[in-house]
This record gives C-alpha cells, sequence and structure tokens, in this order.
C-alpha cells in the first residue's frame, strides 16, 4: 500500500494482512499512527480483548479490509467486554519512533522481527534506543533474561508490544522476582 495516512480517518477496526508466506494470516486492530514507512495499530483479539500493538512496514502491506462480518463480529465481543483503544502518549517523529520511545518509557517487552517473519525475533526489553540502533535486554524461551542484542533499526520489518505474549511474559518475570 502506497499510503495509510488515508486510513486514519476511520475509527473502527481495519483487517490488515502483511505476511506475503502466509494469506490467511491478518491483524485487526485500530490505526493508531501512520507514516511513509510504518503503520501502527492498536490490535484486538479473535474474542475482542485489547491487543497491544502491531508496527509493520506500510511496503509489506498488501491487502486492507473494513467493514466485513469478521470484523463485525470482533466488534461485538470488543463492546460486550467494553474494551477500549490505548492510546500511545508519546508523540515521536514517525510511527516507529512513538511505539520505541513508549516502549522504553513505560518499560513493555517488545517483540522485534527482523527482514521477515520466518527469519529472526528478538524478544525484551528496550535499554537504549537512538534513531539509528536499538539494544535490547533479551528474555529467552525460559522468561529469563539472557544478555543484550543491539541492532540496526533499519532491518526492522515488524514490531510487537504489549500483546498477550509480551504481557505474559511480563507477568511470568514478575513471578520469578517475588518467588
Amino acid at each position: 500500500m502506497n499510503s495509510m495516512t488515508c486510513y486514519l480517518k476511520y475509527e473502527e477496526p481495519l483487517a490488515i494482512y502483511d505476511n506475503y508466506n502466509d494469506g490467511d494470516e491478518f491483524i485487526v486492530g485500530f490505526l493508531a499512527k501512520a507514516d511513509d514507512k510504518f503503520a501502527l495499530f492498536n490490535t484486538i483479539t479473535t474474542r475482542g480483548y485489547e491487543d497491544g500493538f502491531y508496527l509493520t512496514l506500510v511496503d509489506r502491506i498488501y491487502r486492507i479490509d473494513r467493514n466485513d462480518r469478521y470484523i463485525s463480529k470482533i466488534l461485538v465481543f470488543w463492546h460486550n467486554l467494553k474494551q477500549q483503544k490505548t492510546n500511545i502518549p508519546v508523540e515521536g517523529k514517525d510511527a516507529l519512533d512513538s511505539l520505541l520511545c513508549y516502549s522504553l518509557n513505560e518499560e513493555k517487552i517488545i517483540s522485534i522481527f527482523l527482514f521477515d517473519e520466518e527469519s529472526t525475533e528478538i524478544t525484551g526489553f528496550i535499554d537504549e534506543y537512538n534513531r539509528d540502533t536499538i539494544t535490547i535486554d533479551l528474555i529467552d524461551d525460559y522468561e529469563t533474561r539472557c544478555g543484550t542484542s543491539t541492532i540496526e533499526v533499519s532491518i526492522i520489518t515488524k514490531i510487537r508490544c504489549d500483546s498477550g505474549f509480551e504481557r505474559n511474559l511480563t507477568l511470568l518475570l514478575k513471578s520469578m522476582i517475588t518467588d
């Protein structure tokens, strides 16, 4: 898609397809911020729960659905559960900067995808961030901190922040601290 900014005017969620390898995979969410490079969504689960943030390259989005039956079904759950959108209070230079600053300031776990969705995923807390690099305090599959990784911001293709996966990791880490 050339421009996502035209979708900012819509108050309803969108279904976004950005995985060329799996045409059945998509996310549903409210477009929170968009620019020429990235689109940031406040996502919703299939059961209608608010599910954190999802950032993806605009150039990877090949299909956008609005007002379909599936989205309508999710909105029924959303409204019955009295869910609300989460706003990112940080106004960064662009969608990527906004999400990374929010994650750093709020100490949220993020999952960063590099190159494509099948290759490399890095999960952890942001330790340092500038416009060129980001250093992540890594968390492994056993919910333990396991070093740091510094990557170039330019190779990021997607980021998940505060989704169910990251929230579960946060709870597990907190429980390990209190044990």
